[in-house]
């Protein structure tokens, strides 16, 4: 799967809701703990979600399309359709096994886990050490829902 954007509004997407990485890509865990540390610290390091969101994608992209990439045939060969392909697949599968095949075919096919430089938040204020809303933009109150009401439905008038 390959979206376009991966936020709407204060909405954003992360992990295979995003991406969504091939099975045989051997990626989807590292791709979805990246991505959930990637936007919480563009959350953290932004006012606005909008710039948090822009520079999530930023740095995820690349990444992900890197990791969407699939070696020619894959994963295809993995899913025979003729008792030829199922033969072949065999044989791939045993050759795989072998050490020198396997060292090799590890370092032609081994996932891209550590092609990004990971942003460091470190410098970042520890929110949970601030007192309530001092983190917060202006309309933040707005998350706790609607205000209580200053007067019964018998104390206003015309109701």
């Amino acid at each position: 799967m390959k979206a376009t954007r991966w936020s709407e509004g204060r909405i954003a997407l992360t992990g295979d809701a995003a991406w969504c990485a091939s099975p045989v890509s051997g990626m989807g865990t590292s791709l979805s703990i990246v991505g959930a540390y990637v936007l919480a610290g563009e959350l953290a390091a932004h006012v606005h979600h909008r710039d948090a969101f822009a520079g999530y994608e930023r740095i995820m992209r690349p990444f992900v399309e890197q990791a969407q990439q699939l070696p020619p045939g894959v994963p295809q060969i993995a899913n025979p359709r003729t008792r030829a392909g199922l033969a072949a697949l065999h044989v791939a599968l045993r050759a795989a096994s072998t050490p020198l095949i396997g060292r090799l075919g590890g370092r032609l096919f081994s996932p891209p886990a550590d092609k990004i430089d990971l942003p460091d938040y470190a410098h970042l204020p520890d929110y949970a050490q601030l007192p309530d809303y001092a983190h917060l933009p202006d309309d933040a109150h707005l998350l706790d829902g609607p205000p209580e009401p200053t007067a019964s439905r018998d104390e206003v008038p015309g109701t």
